[in-house]
């Protein structure tokens, strides 16, 4: 199988270096040498027409949105995979990159690099054969070593918690990047590991603890208003996972069972994958390698 070619263009050079690096460990990935200026991005674009380009919206000379628009009126047949890792994070911009048909997937930095990895590998899984089990790092090829698929691992490690919840939350129908989303994905993430008995007085608790992880921090109430307001969204998109998994069950309204809800039904999908059943109230042992 034939790899797939990787552009990285982004300003913040500790960032490319630090994704290139992840990414080079894959033998599955051709890697271009990253680029900094949106002028130096599009003519390399132009030149290779790469399979997957990393794009940051913030570029020197031609910004990211100028590259995007470029490719889909100027370069007819040609069709990347645009994954586009902005610190820009309005609901306009989120809006129209969300409608773009040449944007694949769009995130808000930060951005863990194992994240961007396993999202490569989650959507162009057709392209990369992840039927297969997916090299460890600094394996050029499987060998009689134990791996495991890569689907798998994500379920298996820690890094992959981002991903999974990411993931639940999009299938809602939440755009991923937004401050509402951010607030709902942090709580899930905590309660997963916690398993908190809610109440009045440890709800309030809860939240100040994710707004704490806010930079800056945020207040409790923000925190319990930015769910409610997720809550209203997926109710209103009615995706298809939506109605699959939660109408018929009832989509909890409150704050509190939205949390507690999303949380088991996470931790029931990693258990699932790892062959194993809901454990007690400790959960550590869902993120042992």
């Amino acid at each position: 199988m034939d790899k797939i070619s990787v552009l990285i263009v982004d300003d913040d050079r500790e960032w490319c270096g630090t994704l290139h690096q992840q990414l080079e460990q894959y033998a599955q990935f051709n890697l271009m040498t990253p680029l900094h200026g949106g002028d130096e991005g599009l003519n390399i674009i132009e030149a290779s027409k790469p399979d997957v380009i990393i794009l940051d919206l913030m570029l020197p000379v031609y910004d990211g949105m100028y590259i995007i628009d470029y490719i889909s009126d100027e370069m007819p047949g040609y069709k990347p995979f645009i994954y586009v890792l902005s610190a820009l994070g309005s609901e306009k911009t989120n809006r129209v990159l969300r409608n773009h048909e040449s944007v694949g997937y769009y995130s808000i930095k930060p951005t863990h690099s194992k994240t961007v990895v396993k999202n490569l590998f989650r959507f162009l899984d057709d392209r990369l054969d992840t039927s297969k089990v997916i090299p460890e790092p600094n394996q050029t090829k499987p060998d009689s070593s134990p791996s495991v698929n890569i689907r798998i691992d994500y379920h298996n490690t820690p890094e992959g918690i981002d991903w999974l919840i990411e993931d639940y939350l999009y299938k809602l129908g939440l755009a991923t990047s937004m401050t509402s989303a951010k607030c709902a994905r942090v709580a899930i993430e905590i309660y997963m590991k916690k398993s908190v008995k809610f109440s009045r007085s440890t709800m309030m608790a809860f939240y100040a603890e994710v707004a704490q992880t806010f930079d800056p921090p945020t207040s409790a109430g923000a925190v319990e208003r930015n769910i409610r307001l997720c809550i209203k969204r997926i109710e209103a998109a009615r995706t298809p996972f939506y109605e699959q998994s939660f109408l018929n069950s009832g989509m909890p309204i409150i704050v509190s069972q939205f949390v507690h809800g999303s949380a088991n039904f996470l931790k029931q999908q990693i258990l699932e994958a790892k062959g194993g059943k809901i454990p007690g109230k400790h959960t550590s042992e869902l993120y042992s390698r």
